[in-house]
């Protein structure tokens, strides 16, 4: 139980990132305005690449957290986010049955980039940061 509630409190911005992206994920869209801003040829995929590389950094910035506390920063492997992807594919599958959208692999693939890209970002950082303390 304390393991749980440790868990919790260590990774609550996380969590909280991901039930948003759940909630908007799995609501009805067909009375929402589109903003002008967002009126162009695959604003929704921009939208997606967004949400998941938020979550995705998230993620990381709480994980490195932990991480830093027992000087371990090379154990973000690309295995330790492959839920947040795994996320987005249930998601998807979920939006016929919850949303009454439409399932989506675009919306998928653009999910993959958001996470790929933050932790791609992520490691050349890490690694930058890494080489100036070893100096």
């Amino acid at each position: 139980m304390i393991t749980i509630i440790k868990l919790l409190n260590t990774y609550k911005l996380t969590i909280i990132t991901m039930l948003i992206i759940m909630v908007l994920s799995l609501i009805r869209t067909d009375g929402i305005k589109t903003p002008p801003m967002l009126a162009f040829e695959g604003a929704d995929k921009v939208i997606h690449v967004l949400m998941y590389a938020g979550l995705t950094l998230v993620y990381l910035v709480e994980h490195s957290h932990l991480l830093s506390r027992e000087r371990d920063y090379q154990r973000v492997k690309i295995y330790s986010i492959t839920w947040i992807m795994a996320m987005g594919g249930l998601l998807e599958l979920a939006q016929p049955i919850f949303g009454g959208r439409d399932k989506d692999w675009k919306d998928f693939l653009a999910n993959c980039t958001g996470v790929i890209l933050v932790y791609l970002t992520y490691r050349f950082v890490l690694k930058l940061i890494l080489k100036k303390q070893a100096w």
